[in-house]
């Protein structure tokens, strides 16, 4: 689930280095439009429907990880 998380993300953020640490605060070019891509991502990759409140909290490899098991 994480490898598949971090490969999401580095097609999302094309040439930046993602890692299991990798959050808003480490990768400069995550604003809120990749946030919706990331959203629309893992929408499509885990057949899930993410809410507004869940898409905002997903700030960490580790947070979109935990939403995606809590939709489970």
């Amino acid at each position: 689930m994480e490898q598949k998380v971090i490969d999401l993300l580095k097609s999302v953020f094309e040439g930046v280095e993602i890692t299991s640490d990798s959050s808003q605060e480490t990768v400069e070019t995550w604003d809120s439009m990749h946030q919706l891509s990331i959203a629309f991502e893992i929408e499509s990759e885990f057949g899930i429907s993410l809410e507004p409140e869940e898409i905002a909290k997903m700030i960490s490899v580790k947070e979109i990880i935990a939403i995606i098991e809590s939709k489970k």
